[in-house]
Parts: structure tokens; sequence; C-alpha cells
């Protein structure tokens, strides 16, 4: 073309110029249609599901793409801390890291939009894992190489409820290879196998409020999902045949988490918090050496105290310095029997699902949350209060007379027991771990409380990895940490120390710091 023009020197030559650039423009466009028309054919007659990555490098090597990858490789769009796992073989059967990040990325942006509520993604539509350092745009396109786009739609919850039981039916006894399965954001389940297949056994829906709520048949969800499945591919068309659209052709997913890393990087792997949960009913985790008692509504439990201590564990470990743990006896169902402790026999305690969340809350609502339970309980030998408190990282003590009197109250700072600051010019705020009921269904918490977590691990997958990790598992000695009559060992070692001339000492200072303030 460049000898071509310098010899045009005349109307006629620069007319056939011109003709000649559109030709070449129309051979490009016929080139281009074809790479598409040959992608649609490959990708359409196989199924997303089925169309494996060799098929993806057959239709780059034989339409010549290779030149523009080279260009998306030096394209670097951010970087993670360290390896993304979005291979098979854990998208496919259960929760995986790149499938966490992407499902909640593609909520945020569709509630952003549209006040979207649950986010779902094919696992068949996750290609691969992202590396640890760079991230290139040629990265994401391996991950995502088929070209969904974002697609939001309304769903009642039935037909949800029945897209989660198709792809346990797809995903089978045993390791998952099904690219039906789901990756979820806003949505919990639980699920348990056994010889006549897969059950469900609770799922949960996040409220705007960040508090979770049972799935309702009835009710209408707004869902932020992928072109694929808003199609009805992969035997969906429980989705597209009960759908209400909202919209059908959104953002690119692969520029979706192009923006993403480019704001947010360095990118860190999610931590797994077991949204999806399935497992063998049978499955062994470890062993009980004796019956670890589940009555927790009237006094403290064995199984209460295993699980607080190993919530404030979990706590310290996630970076939140966490000193107290509160779980609600209502989400405690059942003791665990002696011998092999099962999926079946955990969930038969944790039935409801409930997470585990972090929060601060200053000295003055602990004691405040601790006299509400007590209003709840009852005369002493009667509580089956669902509101009654199992505890760790705290103790304290009350009589009755007619009423309950909360007394002493005292937190384990590092090895020693300290009373519970109530000062109100000065008290300290504490690191809590607590059920996700006590973080938002409970007032003096909800409205006073500063989080650190909402959405922590489920109290069921965390216990399963207690006796995975514990066993065998004694049930614990009572240490009288709730004493209900004034007679407990440890309130008699600390007499010599008064909570009530603490609290005088603390209101000391406090009007000292006032007047201070005042002549300043």
């Amino acid at each position: 073309l460049k000898q071509f023009r310098r010899k045009a020197e005349c109307d006629s030559c620069r007319g056939l110029l011109g003709l000649l650039k559109r030709s070449f423009f129309l051979a490009k466009m016929v080139r281009m249609m074809n790479i598409l028309a040959g992608a649609w054919l490959i990708v359409h007659s196989l199924g997303e599901e089925e169309c494996e990555d060799n098929s993806i490098l057959f239709l780059q090597e034989r339409l010549g793409l290779h030149a523009d990858l080279k260009t998306l490789e030096a394209e670097v769009v951010g970087t993670t801390t360290r390896a993304i796992d979005g291979s098979k073989e854990s998208c496919r059967d259960g929760e995986c890291e790149y499938g966490d990040l992407l499902c909640e990325e593609l909520l945020r942006y569709g509630r952003d939009k549209y006040g979207s509520q649950i986010a779902l993604y094919n696992a068949g539509g996750i290609r691969a894992s992202l590396p640890a350092g760079s991230v290139t745009r040629a990265d994401l396109l391996t991950v995502h190489p088929f070209g969904n786009n974002a697609t939001f739609f309304k769903l009642k919850g039935a037909a949800l409820k029945q897209m989660l039981q198709d792809a346990l039916a797809e995903h089978g006894d045993g390791p998952g290879t099904a690219g039906n399965w789901l990756q979820v954001a806003g949505l919990r389940l639980q699920a348990s196998y056994n010889s006549t297949g897969w059950t469900l056994r609770n799922i949960l829906v996040k409220g705007s409020a960040g508090d979770w709520w049972a799935l309702n048949n009835d009710s209408t969800y707004s869902i932020a999902s992928n072109s694929y499945i808003m199609d009805g591919n992969g035997g969906r068309k429980v989705a597209s045949d009960n759908l209400e659209l909202i919209e059908a052709n959104g953002i690119g997913i692969a520029n979706l988490m192009t923006d993403y890393f480019k704001k947010h990087s360095p990118v860190s792997p999610p931590a797994l918090d077991g949204r999806t949960y399935h497992e063998r009913s049978s499955k062994v985790f470890g062993t009980a050496a004796a019956d670890i008692d589940g009555s927790c509504r009237d006094h403290t439990c064995a199984y209460g105290v295993l699980l607080c201590e190993e919530m404030l564990r979990q706590g310290q470990k996630a970076g939140h310095a966490t000193e107290i743990a509160l779980y609600h006896a209502g989400a405690l169902l059942a003791s665990v029997p002696q011998g092999n402790v099962t999926f079946e026999s955990l969930l038969q305690v944790h039935r409801f699902g409930y997470l585990i969340s972090f929060f601060r809350l200053r000295g003055t609502y602990v004691r405040m949350l601790l006299e509400d339970m007590l209003a709840d309980h009852g005369a002493p030998g009667t509580g089956n209060a669902a509101s009654w408190l199992q505890v760790a990282g705290l103790r304290f003590q009350a009589s009755w007379n007619g009423s309950w009197a909360l007394g002493r109250v005292q937190v384990q700072i590092d090895t020693e027991w300290k009373d519970l600051d109530t000062t109100e010019m000065l008290t300290r705020e504490y690191s809590v771990a607590g059920s996700s009921n006590v973080r938002f269904s409970r007032k003096v918490v909800n409205k006073n409380c500063v989080p650190l977590e909402d959405d922590g691990p489920g109290a069921l997958i965390t216990m399963s990895k207690f006796f995975e990790s514990s066993s065998p598992v004694q049930p614990p000695p009572d240490d009288q940490r709730e004493c209900l009559t004034g007679n407990c060992t440890w309130l008699q070692e600390s007499r010599d120390f008064s909570w009530r001339p603490q609290a005088a000492t603390n209101m000391l200072i406090a009007c000292t710091l006032m007047l201070f303030n005042v002549f300043l």
C-alpha cells in the first residue's frame, strides 16, 4: 500500500487506492467474523462445560491469535500476594479462592447498580488459577476465555433452591467434576450426602443489614450472574424459564476482574469460609472420649465451652486480638455422643448454619448484654431461653432473689483475670467473637459494636476442623465461668479485689480528667 500510495498521482489512482483500502478492511472484517463464528461454534456445540482448555488453545493456534496474546501478556493489570486457586479440582468440587473473589466482586458491582443480593457463577467458567506476583490481562483471559458477560435478574426462592439441588445432584459422590457446580456470594448452604443422594440442610441469604436469613421459597431475590447461566445452559432451565430480567448484557467478566485488580492490588487469596459446606453424612472428623453435653440453655455446657474456646483461638489467629467469645445457646441443638464424631453428628448440633462474627464492644455494653440474658433466663434450673450465652475469656457471678442480679464480671487478659471495665468515661473496648445471632439480633450489640469481620467462618466448619485436629476430645471440666451461686471457687479466691472499689476508682479518675479539661 505504501509503494502504491507514492505512485498514486491521478484521481483514478487515488480512487483505486480507496477501493483497495475498503477491500482490505472488508477482508479483515470477514476474517474477524470467521474467528468469532468459529469460537461460537466450538463453545456452543460442545457446551462451555465440555469445551476444555485444549479446545481453546486449538482455536488460538488455528485462527492466528498468538500475536495478540503476546501483547496481552505484557499488559500487567495488578499483583497478587500469592497464587489464587482457580483450579478445576477446587472450583468444581466446592468453594474455591478465585470463585469467592469473583463472586464477591460481581455481587458488589450488582448491588451498587441494581441492589443484587446474591451472586452465582458456574465453576466451568473458571479455567485457571492466577499466579503469585504480576497478573496480566492474558492471565485473566486464560481464567475467563469464553467472553461471558455479567447478567442481572430476579428469581423466586423456590427456583433458586432447585438450582442448588441440581448442582448437588450433578456433583455426585466423591470429588466433584461438573462445571455446573456453583460458586456463590451472599448465599450459604449446608448439605449432606448419604446412600439416597444429597440433602440440603439449610440455605441462608444475606440481608441488607448484613445479617443472614433462611431462604424463603416465595420471596424474590435479585441475582448477579453470567450470560451462560441466564441463557439456560448446563441444565439451568429453571433459571432461564423463571427469571425476571433486569439486564442481559452487562460488563464483561474479564473486564470486571481487570478493573478489580487495577483498583485493589496487591490482592490476597480470600480465606475460605465454608459458604457451600457439603460432606458425606458418615465422614468421621475425630472422636469424643465421652459424651459432650450440648444442653446449653440453662447453664454452661461442655460443647458450648469447647466451641467458645475455639472461637477465641480463631479470632486471635485471624489477627483480631479476640478476648471474649459469646455464642447463643439457641443455636446448639444436640450433644455429641461418645465415639466417632461424624458430619451428621455435628449437623445435629449446628442445624442453622450460623457464622462467627468479630467486633469490638465496650465493657458497659458487655455487662448490659449479660443482664439482658439473665432477665430472659428465669429461675435457677428452669432456663430454656435461646438467648442464654455460652462464654470464653469471660466469667461472671449472678444471684437470684425473685430476679437475677449480676455481680462480678471478669475478663481474662493474657493469663490474668481482670474486672470488666464499665466506667462510663473510660470504659475500654473488648475484642469479641460472637455468633452472627449475637452480632445482629441483640440490639445492645448491633447498635454499639465496632465491626471487625461480620462474615467469619461458619460454626459447623470451625468445629469440624477442631475435631480433626484435636481428637480424641475430652469434655472440659466445669470451671464455674458462669457462677449462678455465691460459692464459686474463683469468686472466693478474688474477694480481696472487689469490683466495686475498682469501679469507684475508675470513676474518680474520670472526674479528675473532666476537671482538668475544664480548667484547661
